[in-house]
């Protein structure tokens, strides 16, 4: 054999046998361990809805902001919590009654069940030394955030003028005509929700989607709803005059979109500012 075959042959095998120990040193390394990013945190409407008796709605307040609101600090994925009383008079004639209290929770959370869990034993309605209401009566709703919070995008006239403004919110379980099929809910977002939010007063709006069970009460929820922020005066007679422009777009388009008989909006006066 040549010098030079036996050379190339020599190299050839050291080449061989390089490649065989680093393929061995690879497969003998462990793999690196791999985690599952936690999933995001989904934002949520806790509406709990309570009438108190007669007489009892100063200590009921009291102890909501001494008790309450901080325990619903404590909980899990906790935002804010506002405390409201229904107003009068409202803003749309209903023939659904709603209790004359609202406490509205924000929760941020990818556990909804732990928080829920923590939020009825601790801060809930029924929970241990819980504040003068009527549990029984309750209308407790759990609502996720089903799109980006819209913002007013024009000047408010501030019409009426003057006085100390407080917060309002308006609460709207909504139920699309028979004739809106699929087109309702981007007419809603798109259209409907801009229109109100050019209105006097009207800060924000948020699309807001059922969870399924969690909720609790006589009067049943909708599949959907609206939470709409108003910035008023405290001795405004909030209703549909006070807010409006004078004309509403397109009138027959909203009757053609909106079950006149189901469909039924709430207006709660803010009793404190959120506690975040």
């Amino acid at each position: 054999m040549s010098k030079s075959l036996h050379r190339a042959l020599m190299g050839s095998c050291a080449a061989i046998l390089a490649a065989s120990l680093a393929a061995c040193g690879s497969g003998s390394a462990a793999a690196p361990a791999t985690t599952s990013a936690p999933p995001p945190a989904q934002h949520y409407y806790l509406m709990v809805f309570t009438d108190v008796a007669a007489g009892d709605d100063t200590a009921f307040t009291q102890c909501f902001t001494s008790q309450r609101v901080p325990a619903a600090r404590s909980l899990p994925g906790f935002v804010s919590v506002q405390q409201f009383a229904l107003n009068v008079p409202q803003m749309f004639d209903v023939t659904v009654a709603m209790p004359k209290y609202l406490a509205l929770y924000e929760f941020a959370t990818a556990d909804l069940n732990a928080t829920m869990t923590a939020f009825r034993g601790t801060a809930g309605p029924a929970s241990v030394g819980g504040c003068p209401a009527d549990a029984a009566k309750a209308d407790s709703y759990v609502y996720r955030f089903s799109a980006p919070l819209q913002n007013r995008t024009t000047p408010d006239p501030q019409v009426p003028a003057g006085g100390t403004r407080t917060d309002y919110t308006q609460v709207v379980f909504t139920v699309p005509a028979p004739t809106a099929g699929d087109k309702f809910e981007n007419w809603y977002m798109t259209v409907h929700m801009p229109e109100v939010l050019a209105r006097p007063g009207y800060t924000q709006a948020q699309r807001v989607a059922l969870v399924d069970g969690q909720n609790h009460g006589p009067v049943p929820p909708t599949a959907t709803a609206a939470v709409f922020r108003l910035d008023l005066p405290q001795d405004t007679p909030v209703t549909i005059a006070s807010v409006s422009t004078g004309t509403v777009p397109n009138p027959g388009l909203t009757a053609q979109m909106l079950d006149p008989n189901l469909n039924r909006g709430y207006t709660y006066r803010a009793l404190a500012p959120a506690a975040h």
